[in-house]
Parts: C-alpha cells; structure tokens; sequence
C-alpha cells in the first residue's frame, strides 16, 4: 500500500494486548510519502506508535512530517517493530515514555531526517534496542527525563555518520546514551547538549568516535562532552569548551589516537599531550556553527589542522569533502582533527580558439576562455571582484564577449564580462558569484577580426589569469594563467597566367 499527500490528525487508538498505531497498524507492506501526521495518540496501558505502529511489516517514510503525536508507552510519532526506513522527515513535538519520535526494535534506517523538540522519558529523539543507522540528519532540542535526550540505545546496535546533535538535554547521554550496546560515531557534531552525565555522550557499552566534534557540551557532574564507563576508543577527534563537566571523564582504549582533548588529565580521559599525536590543553580554534547538518569549521591556525592520522581518518568530512586535504598549504595532504577537513579552491583557466592556431587578416575567429574550479571547496567572488582578466594582442578587433555553459556556479547570471582597452574583465555584478566544489566552471567567448599579418597572443606584461586579483587562496596557485597563440598570416595571390 502506498498513500501519498495523506493528513491524518487526531487519530486515537486505545493499546490494549499489542494493539495500537494512533494513525495507522501496519502489519504488511506500506509506503507513506509527502504526509503529515498531527495530533494522534496511542493511549491505554500499551499504547504505542502515536501517528504509526509498523508491527513487524514494512515501513517507508519519505518527506512527511509528524508533529505532536504521542503514546502512552512507546513511539510518540512511530512505533517499530519490523523494518522501517525514514528519509527527509521531520518528527517535532512527539511524546512518549520510550522513544519520544521514534521507537524501533526492528531495523530503523534515518536519512536526510530532523528531530526537534521531542519529548520522552528515555530517548526523547529517538529509544533504540535495534539496529539503527543515521546519516546527515540533526537532532535538537529533543529531551528525555532519565536517557538520551537525542537517542537512547538499550542493547542495540546505532551507527551515525554525517550528523548533528545540539541543544539535546537527559540526566544521562544529552546527545546520545547508550547503555550496553554498540555504538559508532563518525563525521558528527555535538554541541550545546546538556546532562548530569556526558553532556554529549554518555557511554556504558562498546564506543567508536572517529572524526567527529564535540563542542560546548555539559555536565553538572562529569563528561561534559564524553563520559566513559564501558569500552571507548576516540580517533582524529576534538572535545573541547565544555561548559561544565570536563571534557572527557573515564578511560580510553589504548588505540585511541590523534585526537584534540581541549581539557588535560583525569578531565581528557587519562590521555598524555604528544602521546599517540594526542594534543591536550589547546583550544582547537573553531569557527561558528553553520551549515545543515551543522558543524564548525576550523579557523586559521587551529592545532587540529593537518594533525589527524590518515591511516584511520574517514574518507570524507561531515560536508563531503574528501580526506586528506592540504589545510596548511605546506605541499603535504594531511586529514584534520574534529569532523570537518579545511578545504580550498583550485581555479584553472584554459584559452582555445576554433581555428587550429591559424588565421587571416579580415577573417574573424573565436577565442574561448574556460575558468573551472577543480578544488574540493567552493571559490566565491563578492560584487564588483575580478573573476578572469585577459590582456588581448593589438592587431585585431573583438566582438562583446558571451557567458556560456555554465555549470555548477551560483548566481552564474551575475558574471559580467566586456572588453575595454582590449583587456578583457569578468567581474560579479551585484552579488556574490561562487563556483561550486569540483566542478564550477564557465565559459566566455568573442569574436576576434585580425586585422593585419602577425602573431595575436597575450602582450608582454599582460597575462590571461583567472582571479587575477589573489582574492581567493587556492591549493594551487599555479595553474590559474591561460595562453593561447594564433598566428596570422596575409593573403598570397596567385598571378593569372594565360597560354
């Protein structure tokens, strides 16, 4: 069964002996898309799946919303007990004793997806004694009275990859707690959680965090971002300006390595400053939180540039972005600390005309310069900044030049390009301009007329550079000039001979 554009409100179903499902009992195959799910409840003394219970069927879920449903027990939002998969959903305002969204003891896979102001005894986002998997969603603001503001992982198995927890709160595990199970971060975000114990996580099982940070967490009575009395192993890792708490409460693996422990001693775990390229007692350098998922870049200069481990960093950032990168420009690609790896632009510019390098005076041709950015970060010119700058060869006339195939460039609209002075100028005009990572690019072509017998090439002095102005830093600023060459060459006539 599939519904789509479906509203249900207000549903109510009374738990009564397994019963349930306020808006829907799922017990087969179902398939929910671009619905929303407002105000239903799941009472009595079992009731669970406040908008949905899927009781061992199959459940997909893609770009609804459920806002404000509850259950008496468990599964304010949905109820899981089979295998259920959520992508580009919202879950605001759900209620229930476990698992104020969400709660799953089947196999749970959440995508694209947030969970906001949710509410729960344990797992105010989400209660898990399955097998969970997050990737690039946000949890915040959700809290629960006793475990995991955000989630509560009971014996499960719970992978999050590319995500953000912030703003969560719970006695124990703001973010995330997880109680006997395993547990593997990697590429996320925590900050501004808030608990008694681990304001960012609180571990009692098997825990993995790899590339991930941990920023401005709390904790009344320890763990600010980390608190650990299970197994835990921390790598290319930041914890830092917890506000309360420590950073880091408990003991680490052996193997635990590369990682930036803003705090020293017993309040970062039992790591040694320089021991394993751990670095203590500095602060990281972080920018602001930004982007969604959020994270926070590093600002120039932070310690956890280029000090991660490549032989156990992720292959990509919490954006994306692959790992290594060069972030100090020192010739040598080393992956960062913390889950967000700094990245630079790297423009080209490419000169070619249609005529294979050959032309006659009074015959017009074509040059057409290519600016492409081959870097793994976005290159952005501000109105009025020079994007290319091309100084042309006297001894032709040029056409008004055309902006052409643009790709992956936003407001590529706003290029303006003319030729003055017979130099060439293309500037962004009246916004910010940026070309896009990998793969930004655009053309600009004109007509060119020699005019006499010759060699039309850059002048002495003049250059044909893309951000000829150095107003972008680059991983490469060598390969930003372009040159091209057509050589000119006068008309023969031929005498007519008679016989």
């Amino acid at each position: 069964l599939t519904l789509r554009k479906l509203t249900i409100t207000k549903g109510r179903a009374l738990g009564l002996f397994g019963a349930g499902g306020g808006g829907i009992l799922n017990n087969g195959t179902l398939t929910v898309t671009n619905s929303t799910f407002s105000g239903n409840n799941a009472t009595g003394f079992s009731g669970t799946g406040g908008g949905i219970r899927n009781n061992g069927g199959t459940l997909t879920v893609t770009n609804s919303t459920f806002q404000n449903n509850s259950a008496a027990v468990d599964g304010g939002a949905i109820s899981n007990g089979g295998t259920l998969t959520v992508t580009n959903s919202t879950f605001s305002g759900n209620s229930a004793r476990w698992g104020g969204g969400i709660r799953n003891n089947g196999t749970l896979t959440v995508t694209g997806s947030t969970f906001s102001g949710n509410s729960a005894v344990s797992g105010g986002g989400i209660w898990n004694n399955g097998t969970l998997t997050v990737t690039g969603s946000t949890f915040s603001n959700n809290g629960a009275n006793d475990y995991g503001g955000g989630i509560a992982n009971f014996g499960g198995t719970l992978t999050v990859t590319n995500s953000t927890f912030s703003g969560n709160s719970a006695s124990a595990g703001g973010g995330i707690r997880n109680f006997g199970g395993t547990l593997t971060v990697t590429n996320s975000t925590f900050s501004g959680n808030s608990a008694n114990y681990g304001g960012g996580i609180d571990n009692s099982g098997t825990l993995t965090v790899t590339n991930s940070t941990l920023s401005g967490n709390s904790a009344n009575y320890g763990g600010g971002g980390i608190y650990n009395d299970g197994t835990a192993t921390l790598q290319n890792t930041i914890i830092a300006n917890s506000a309360s708490g420590g950073d880091c409460v408990g003991t680490l693996s052996g193997t635990s390595n590369n990682n930036l422990i803003e705090s020293t001693g017993a309040n970062a775990c039992g790591l040694m400053h320089g021991s394993a390229g751990n670095i203590l007692g500095q602060d990281p350098n972080l920018g602001s939180l930004t982007g969604n998922p959020a994270y926070f870049p590093l600002n120039p200069g932070s310690p956890a540039m280029d000090a991660g481990d490549n032989a156990t960093c992720a292959a990509t950032d919490q954006r994306g972005v692959s790992r290594p990168q060069d972030g100090d420009l020192n010739g040598t690609a080393v992956c960062d600390i913390g889950a967000y790896e700094t990245a630079f632009p790297n423009l080209q510019a490419a000169k070619t005309n249609n005529v294979g390098g050959a032309a006659v005076p009074g015959v017009p041709f074509t040059w057409t310069v290519t600016v492409k950015n081959s870097g793994a970060a976005a290159a952005a010119f501000n109105n009025g900044q020079v994007i290319l700058r091309d100084y042309l060869p006297a001894g032709a006339s040029y056409d008004t030049p055309l902006v052409q195939n643009v790709v992956n460039v936003t407001n590529g609209g706003n290029i303006a390009c003319a030729i003055a002075g017979n130099v060439l100028s293309c500037t962004a005009n009246a916004v910010t301009v940026t070309l896009g990572a990998e793969s930004g690019q655009f053309d600009v072509a004109f007509g060119v007329t020699p005019t006499a017998a010759g060699t039309l090439a850059n002048p002495t002095g003049g250059v044909c550079r893309a951000d000829p102005d150095a107003l972008v830093g680059e991983s490469n600023e060598t390969d930003n000039d372009c040159a091209n060459t057509v050589t000119v060459t006068a008309r023969v006539y031929l005498p007519l001979v008679w016989r």
